[in-house]
């Protein structure tokens, strides 16, 4: 297609936006929404937002490369992806040991 990254995460980014807008609409139209929770969810967004684009934009022009963007995100992506599963998996083998049975089925209500 020949498209601009740019344009491209700029496309991609304006569909992930209709589409939590369409959901948060029909979340609204049925009464579901928590506001005061997605109050407190948008301000923490908005603090963590400006010093992470602030320091983005930063380290693009101390380093000259656009690419260290990634290269976080990716560093980011794994340590999640191992720690996760790990910390959980620990979790529930304390409460193994608590007597906890794991492999239950229960309700989530």
């Amino acid at each position: 297609m020949n498209l601009p990254p740019l344009v491209a995460g700029a496309t991609g980014s304006f569909m992930a936006m209709m589409n939590n807008a369409a959901s948060t609409i029909a979340v609204l139209c049925f009464k579901r929404l928590n506001l005061p929770y997605a109050a407190i969810v948008a301000i923490m967004a908005a603090i963590g937002a400006f010093p992470g684009v602030l320091n983005s934009f930063y380290l693009v022009k101390m380093t000259g490369r656009k690419s260290i963007t990634v290269i976080l995100l990716l560093f980011w992506l794994i340590v999640l992806l191992v720690g996760h599963p790990t910390i959980s998996i620990i979790v529930l083998m304390r409460k193994a040991a608590d007597g906890f049975n794991a492999m239950a089925i229960t309700s989530f209500c």
